[in-house]
């Protein structure tokens, strides 16, 4: 319960990087659909350096993204496995102070194990967030690319603008 808050917050700054990331694959989709549909052109001015240049720099913002979202990953891991210790921790405290029980082999056995059981599941849990998040982005792009004015104008032509829910 103490983690609580860090880690809404992480899932928040996580969410935003996603979304991040998403928007670059767009533009970076955008400008390769761009350029393969102008390749003649392309081809005739001699722009393969400057199509080649635009699309690296947007890989690079992407990937300026993704490490961002990629560098919350060691603090979810770190509070996920530090709160199966807590959680141990809390177990013995409670047997010892509260239910005034002596700490026996049979009693430690169980309760280490328990944990431990438990303990995989924890640290799942940050990255199973991560991935409902970028599911959920993706969804939202595919709606929005669904629902978008269709009267005329290509869709890799507009950014999608989505909505901040």
């Amino acid at each position: 319960a103490a983690v609580g808050p860090l880690q809404l917050l992480l899932t928040q700054r996580t969410k935003r990087f996603s979304r991040a990331i998403q928007r670059c694959r767009d533009a970076r989709g955008r400008l390769c659909s761009q350029f393969l549909s102008a390749m003649r052109v392309v081809k005739c001015f001699r722009l393969e350096r400057m199509a080649l240049g635009a699309i690296g720099a947007a890989r690079q913002e992407e990937l300026r993204a993704q490490w961002g979202k990629r560098s919350i990953y060691p603090f979810n891991n770190f509070i996920a496995a530090t709160s199966s210790l807590f959680g141990t921790i809390a177990a013995f405290t409670w047997l010892e102070l509260v239910l005034d029980r002596p700490i026996d082999p049979a009693i430690a056995f169980t309760v280490l194990t328990s944990m431990e059981v438990l303990k995989q599941s924890i640290i799942e849990i940050p990255k199973q967030i991560a991935t409902m998040l970028d599911t959920f982005v993706s969804i939202r792009r595919v709606e929005a690319l669904l629902a978008h004015d269709a009267g005329g104008r290509a869709w890799l032509d507009e950014p999608l603008e989505l909505d901040a829910g």
